[in-house]
């Protein structure tokens, strides 16, 4: 992995100089080293439209507030296929790929293994979601959550969002702690966490096992559109160009 200690994009809530463009990481993985008295992640502020997707990092991340090993303070992007394995330390909201993630933003299809710690709202996937449409979809925590005020395994707090089909299978330690979501006035559908692990529960999600969450249950109970693509495959293209076919869940 390749070795970052700067920030793209400035590093507090506003718009001015925030990334407002398309990152794709191929899959690769960058390793952090960023320590900072203020707001800490990769991506400082990541604009509406913006889409950063199939990046992992990771290594160490500290700061104050805002602080994740992804996104910062993801205002109307989209953060898709990414992952934090880094661990990440604040003083305020804390994420494992997004602090706070608002006004219309979407996080699809990412995971956290990395150790988060924060104070204010900490979330093992993203400290805080808010509304104007934002949405955590198909998200995945492995990694070990504490706070001292809203503390979730995927996320610490939702605010007129959704969060969807996600699962934490992560330990959680907090103020208001719950597995999945440490709270929400949104709304919390199809999402699991490992009964095991929690001894308080969690009120926005089913608690199951960790083997029956790669078994029929979580399957059953999500929504999976047939149309959408789940594979492309490539010709080798060694006599001329490399051709794709598209893959649907239906097929």
């Amino acid at each position: 992995a390749e070795s970052v200690d700067f920030v793209i994009g400035n590093c507090y809530k506003g718009d001015e100089f925030s990334f407002q463009g398309y990152f794709d990481g191929g899959g690769h993985s960058l390793s952090l080293d960023i320590d900072s008295t203020s707001s800490a992640s990769l991506f400082g502020v990541v604009g509406k439209g913006a889409e950063i997707k199939s990046l992992s990092v990771i290594g160490s991340v500290a700061g104050g507030d805002f602080v994740s090993g992804i996104c910062g303070v993801l205002k109307g992007g989209t953060l898709r296929g990414c992952y934090n394995g880094a661990a990440v330390h604040g003083s305020g909201v804390a994420g494992g790929v997004c602090a706070l993630a608002e006004d219309g933003s979407v996080i699809i299809g990412c995971a956290n293994s990395g150790t988060i710690k924060g104070s204010d709202i900490v979330g093992g996937l993203v400290g805080s979601v808010q509304g104007g449409s934002s949405v955590v979809d198909r998200c995945l925590n492995s990694g070990y959550v504490e706070g001292n005020g809203f503390v979730g395994g995927v996320a610490g707090k939702i605010e007129d969002a959704v969060l969807n089909g996600s699962v934490a299978v992560g330990s959680v330690r907090g103020g208001a702690a719950g597995v999945v979501c440490g709270a929400s006035s949104g709304t919390v559908t199809s999402s699991f966490f490992d009964s095991r692990m929690s001894m308080n529960g969690d009120e926005f999600a089913v608690g199951v096992v960790t083997d029956s969450l790669l078994g029929d249950k979580i399957f059953t109970e999500a929504t999976i559109d047939p149309e959408e693509m789940t594979i492309l495959l490539f010709t080798s293209g060694t006599t001329a160009k490399s051709k794709a076919v598209m893959l649907c869940q239906r097929n």
